[in-house]
């Protein structure tokens, strides 16, 4: 096996390698807290490995994670509309890159499948429903518009975000997938401000402040 290359310090820290190989990209600016992984918003990058059982990674996902405040679903009391303008305007948006194994991409993908036929099924049974004036059928129909897409969305969801700040996302994955991230951000790398060495430590809510350049 050819030696690798001299490292070059202006390399981009993007290199992800070959996914699923065992040299692959170990992520960067990640760790684990708490039981969750957690990554900075702006910089930190997911390892090339399953999200879920922490395999090889060998299908990409892109996704974007809305979050607010847990307290904003008592304004559902208040009323639906109510809630969906406010939380409208008061969630934080986080785009996440993970990587997924062929048994879990194949999971996900039955999850969705079965949540998009499902509704569309039950709402075509609505129309009919009407049209024939059965009760029976209609109920029918609000169950395949209900349940599938639930069932669907839970098998589908193989991350989820739990926080979302200015400065970090925390992420819901499976256990051996987060217990396989350091504790602290990884040192050694190229950080995002072109210095060596990782964003020092989990920042528990403060900004970070980049390194004075020279």
């Amino acid at each position: 096996m050819a030696s690798p290359g001299p490292f070059n310090p202006y390399a981009p820290p993007g290199d992800m390698g070959a996914p699923g190989s065992p040299m692959g990209f170990e992520g960067f600016g990640v760790w684990q807290q708490e039981g969750k992984a957690v990554l900075y918003a702006n910089s930190g990058r997911l390892p090339n490995r399953c999200a879920s059982c922490n395999g090889p990674g060998q299908h990409r996902v892109h996704k974007t994670f809305y979050w607010h405040e847990p307290w904003l679903y008592v304004l559902i009391l208040g009323g639906v509309l109510i809630y969906a303008i406010v939380a409208q305007f008061a969630r934080k948006s986080a785009s996440v890159e993970y990587w997924l194994c062929d048994e879990h991409r194949k999971k996900r993908t039955l999850g969705l499948v079965l949540a998009w036929v499902g509704f569309l099924v039950g709402f075509v049974l609505m129309f009919v429903a009407a049209g024939a004036g059965s009760g029976a059928l209609l109920g029918l129909a609000f169950v395949g518009m209900l349940v599938p897409p639930i069932v669907g969305g839970l098998m589908a969801r193989m991350v989820n975000a739990k926080r979302i700040t200015d400065v970090e996302v925390w992420l819901d994955a499976g256990a051996p997938f987060v217990a396989s991230l350091p504790t602290s951000p990884r040192m050694g790398q190229v950080g995002p401000y072109g210095g060596y060495g990782g964003q020092p430590g989990p920042m528990m809510g403060q900004g970070y402040q980049p390194p004075p350049r020279w």
